[in-house]
């Protein structure tokens, strides 16, 4: 689907963080291998899910791991609403093209008992250099993915370009023709999600109309996918975070950097969708500070009552510590759900983060330092409990990408460097279960 027909230079741009997986078993459903402590990676195991915990039960099996060095396997993840299903991007895999072809992929993994099991085949990106994988969403019912390749050049130069598919039996069909960024350097597809029945897509396009950005919705209608209203736009890379409610009737745009030297804070708005179009829904939501880089990213209660927003660069625990807060949408003005969720020192919490559908549990990635990690928190009355279990790796970017299934009891953690020591920066993806 083209949008646009217009032209625009490309402008360069840090592509936000998302989850990839590389899995380890081949397309036919074999079991997938799984590191454990060791560091050569030479041992497989499976650990089990139960610890005893009455918060956490821990890791389910060992992590997955990436397919290859350098592929950052869990750039991006997502889960289904019970948790047995994983989708999970690897943007610099050569997905079947010759090496360094940073075709990128995802794969698709289901819970086999204490592990995980490839399902369907691997899905790798179109061309040489699209980074396939840099975003990807599932639906509730584990059936229907959708990954964002924003270098894509389906339509000039890194337009960009979304594609859905279902699982048929035990292969991933492709759901309607390709959805592909309107202009040259768009970078569409750089953040998407997916309603919770998977017919209704929110992307976004961080770099259209001269890095002011735009956001997209669509529905699939007929075996098409249909643009809903207006494109989103403002300025400020509208559209690098994005979220929707399970209805598909509420959407979330942020739009956090500052352009060249404008003292600017970040900005994330709500719209709702009224008759076709998206009325704005109260006032916008900014930052505290200038340059603090509110709405990194968004996750919303299934109901998209509540609003969990990073601020990637805010100084609340420190210099660059990050922090993510949490806001009621109840009514008018919007309310803040206890306090800000600092990280340490040079973490930048907030880079990735996901809350459950009845938002009182939400997890938080920070993996700008040797100190990156996630976090897990839990609302207790009107403020948020910071977890001990599980634990959490350290380093290796650790919470570059992080998830949480609806239903609250299955977490994601990617460490987009980890890997066995002779493969470096394959990246591995931790499941955790709680209880």
């Amino acid at each position: 689907m083209k949008f646009f027909s217009s032209w625009y230079s490309q402008t360069a741009f840090g592509l936000p963080l998302v989850l990839l997986v590389f899995g380890c078993g081949g397309a036919d459903n074999s079991t997938v291998s799984m590191r454990d402590g060791g560091s050569d990676g030479s041992t497989d195991s499976e650990v089990p899910a139960d610890s005893g915990d009455p918060n956490a039960t821990g890791p389910i099996g060992g992590p997955l791991v990436g397919e290859a060095a350098d592929d950052r396997f869990g750039t991006a993840v997502a889960i289904s609403a019970d948790g047995s299903r994983v989708v999970i991007g690897a943007k610099l895999n050569d997905g079947g093209g010759d090496a360094g072809a940073e075709r990128g992929h995802a794969r698709v993994f289901e819970r086999d008992g204490d592990g995980w099991v490839q399902l369907g085949q691997d899905l790798d990106g179109e061309a040489d250099g699209d980074r396939s994988g840099s975003a990807v969403a599932i639906s509730n019912d584990g059936l229907r993915v959708a990954i964002g390749a924003p270098l894509n050049d389906g339509n000039g130069n890194q337009s960009g370009q979304v594609r859905v598919f279902d699982l048929d039996g035990d292969t991933w069909t492709q759901v309607g023709e390709d959805i592909d960024g309107g202009r040259v350097g768009d970078q569409f597809g750089a953040s998407l999600a997916l309603s919770a029945d998977g017919d209704r897509i929110i992307v976004g396009a961080p770099l259209a109309n001269e890095v002011t950005g735009r956001a997209y919705v669509l529905d699939l209608v007929g075996g098409s996918w249909t643009q809903v209203g207006d494109f989103i736009t403002s300025d400020h890379e509208t559209g690098f975070a994005v979220a929707i409610s399970d209805d598909g009737g509420r959407i979330a745009v942020s739009a956090p950097f500052p352009q060249s030297s404008d003292a600017y804070p970040g900005r994330v708005t709500v719209y709702d969708e009224d008759n076709g179009d998206w009325v704005t829904v109260g006032s916008a939501l900014v930052g505290v500070e200038n340059s603090e880089g509110f709405g990194a990213s968004l996750a919303f209660s299934a109901d998209g009552e509540t609003l969990a927003i990073g601020a990637t660069t805010a100084d609340g625990g420190g210099n660059n510590s990050g922090t993510v807060r949490v806001y009621s949408l109840a009514d008018s003005p919007f309310v803040q759900i206890g306090d800000d969720m600092d990280g340490p020192v040079g973490v930048q919490l907030g880079t990735s983060v996901s809350l459950s559908a009845d938002g009182t549990r939400l997890i938080a990635g920070g993996s700008a330092s040797a100190n990156s990690t996630a976090r897990l928190y839990v609302l207790s009355g009107d403020s948020w409990d910071e977890q001990t279990n599980p634990e959490f790796p350290v380093g290796r970017e650790t919470g570059t990408s992080v998830a949480i299934s609806p239903d609250g009891h299955t977490i994601a953690v990617a460490s987009t460097l980890a890997g066995p020591a002779s493969s470096s920066n394959r990246g591995e993806v931790q499941l955790y279960q709680l209880k």
